[in-house]
């Protein structure tokens, strides 16, 4: 350990976001983190920290169970950061974090941020009272909030959360440049257009779609689906169709980015979804990082407007509602595809991972 250094702890669900913000902090910080899933993502951090990483859902040994507690009392950390959507995990190590060191700063760190409509809100708030209880502790008893999505989404949670002047940083330059790919086709074949989906699969009636999207996407015939999941036998109805690809799924990073980049489009379709008012309004989909790295254009349904208006404003794909996913065929034809590519790397260049900014806003 640096002694020179400050020591931060960080909590939560190993996810590639957190990966990106653990591997910008050990530059300037002793970095300790405790995951909570066994997720791929964990092994990656795990390689960066050493021993300085622990999973408490893992078997973990009796010494380890000491280790963790040890490390945190003797590190008196500057800056605590509690990550993810785990509401009474996060609120309780938050409190106790609280107790112990009332002058260490907490971030909260959110992998979504969750609104809801007045009936859901409702049953949240019946039947999911510790759920509510903690999410409220996180944004509330947190001395600043970090987003991965766009600027002022907490403007959204005022009428639930108490947090109007609560700091806010969007976390939103997530591409890494080791991973940038130069994409080699700057045109495409109208007889065979070649599209791809990375990322979960969804059939629910009432929540996002991407099922039902993707049965009529191939309803064009000139329309091949490339898909590229762990979830991949979601699409077992659909198989029949021989303009659907499925993958194998590809776990590292960098080979994946190179493999989506010989596509014409990344996608990032659903239909949205019909409770969670927020998810249309302000998702932002990690995905869109590994297309734009690849070199991809992206179409997005309108619906998600957040994410539909980026696209839009910066002419890096085009937005097409969901309704009309039947003729995503002739936007595709009336697009400049050439413009499209050239405004992608003009993008893609502003979005690399820059530290300054992160490490400015936790320590302001």
């Amino acid at each position: 350990m640096n002694d020179k250094q400050k020591n931060i702890f960080i909590f939560g669900t190993p996810k590639p976001v957190l990966r990106i913000l653990i591997k910008i902090l050990i530059s300037s910080y002793n970095v300790f983190f405790v995951g909570y899933e066994d997720y791929r993502q964990y092994h990656k951090i795990k390689e960066m920290l050493v021993d300085n990483a622990y999973n408490i859902n893992r078997k973990i040994k009796i010494k380890e169970l000491f280790q963790i507690p040890l490390k945190l009392l003797k590190s008196k950390p500057k800056i605590v950061i509690i990550f993810g959507n785990r509401a009474i995990k996060n609120g309780i190590i938050l409190l106790f974090t609280r107790f112990i060191f009332p002058k260490t700063k907490i971030v909260f760190f959110p992998y979504d941020i969750c609104q809801y409509s007045f009936i859901r809100e409702v049953k949240y708030r019946i039947l999911g009272r510790l759920t509510f209880f903690f999410d409220r502790i996180c944004y509330e008893k947190s001395d600043k909030v970090i987003t991965k999505g766009f600027e002022n989404e907490l403007r959204y949670l005022k009428g639930i959360y108490k947090i109007n002047k609560k700091e806010h940083f969007a976390f939103n330059q997530l591409i890494e440049k080791e991973h940038l790919v130069d994409k080699k086709n700057i045109s495409i074949n109208p007889e065979k257009i070649q599209l791809v989906y990375i990322g979960g699969i969804s059939n629910s009636v009432n929540n996002m779609n991407n099922y039902k999207i993707f049965e009529n996407l191939l309803q064009n015939k000139n329309m091949v689906l490339h898909i590229y999941s762990n979830m991949s036998n979601m699409l077992d109805g659909l198989k029949e169709k021989e303009k659907l690809v499925i993958h194998d799924h590809i776990k590292d990073h960098k080979e994946l980015i190179k493999e989506i980049s010989k596509y014409d489009f990344g996608l990032n379709l659903f239909e949205p979804s019909k409770n969670d008012f927020l998810q249309c309004k302000m998702a932002s989909a990690i995905k869109n990082y590994d297309y734009f790295a690849a070199g991809l254009p992206v179409i997005v349904d309108s619906e998600h407007e957040s994410m539909a208006n980026i696209i839009s404003k910066n002419k890096i794909g085009f937005e097409i509602r969901s309704k009309d996913i039947e003729d995503i065929e002739k936007y595709i034809m009336n697009c400049n595809y050439k413009e499209l590519i050239e405004n992608v790397d003009i993008y893609r260049n502003n979005m690399l991972v820059k530290e300054s900014r992160i490490i400015e806003f936790l320590e302001s």
